[in-house]
């Protein structure tokens, strides 16, 4: 279950290029292509090092002016997305 305090980690081994300020990705286990720009890009930067949800939350929150109930509802939201498509891991 993703929490707070959940550390997530982002699969180094997706190929990926920057187009237009649109971040395209391919899951090649899965076959699919993904398109990350906006917030979306700016958490995938973010997991470049393996972050907690709290951290994640708290620089965004900062960053884009959010208040930090629905900036965790959010990025919980979308870190399950990222997890159910084999984008991302919980490795502890």
């Amino acid at each position: 279950m993703l929490t707070l305090l959940s550390t997530v980690a982002r699969r180094n081994n997706l190929p990926s290029q920057k187009v237009e300020g649109v971040t395209i990705m391919a899951n090649i286990d899965g076959g699919y292509y993904y398109g990350l720009e906006s917030i979306a890009l700016r958490i995938w930067e973010l997991l470049e090092q393996p972050a907690s949800v709290a951290e994640l939350c708290a620089t965004l929150a900062r960053e884009y002016d959010v208040e930090p109930p629905t900036c965790q509802l959010d990025v919980i939201e979308f870190l399950r997305v990222l997890e159910r498509e084999g984008l991302v891991y919980i490795p502890f």
